[in-house]
């Protein structure tokens, strides 16, 4: 191969990785649009990701009221489980865990955090 050759592929590739690594995530800036982002996304996971697939797992049956702090870069900061009609404790706790390492496609402006309530009913 020549040096011409191999510049040309180098270009190519980075051009590539600077493009695919250059989206941006979308900035929310009120508590109602993470809210409705979070909402819809756990609503997607719970039919069709590894929410579903957790649940079929460990025979998760019934619902949490979980009160969720979503930081600065679309992560969860701290899940408190407030209600729930699983009896059982580890299976709650695999939830809660499952819940806190979500991050969400999305990020907040600098310095901001919003607490709200869901509720995850799994069948």
């Amino acid at each position: 191969m020549s040096i011409p050759l191999l510049r040309y592929g180098f270009f190519a590739v980075s051009l590539c990785l600077s493009l695919c690594t250059s989206a941006q995530r979308p900035e929310l800036d009120s508590q109602a649009a993470v809210q409705d982002f979070v909402h819809t996304a756990i609503a997607t996971d719970q039919a069709s990701g590894k929410l579903m697939e957790l649940a079929a797992n460990i025979a998760a049956h019934g619902s949490l009221t979980v009160v969720f702090t979503i930081g600065q870069k679309g992560e969860v900061e701290t899940v408190f489980v407030e209600e729930y009609t699983i009896a059982e404790i580890p299976v709650r706790n695999q939830l809660k865990d499952y819940l806190k390492s979500m991050r969400f496609a999305f990020k907040l402006p600098k310095g901001k955090h919003f607490t709200f309530t869901e509720i995850i009913t799994l069948n």
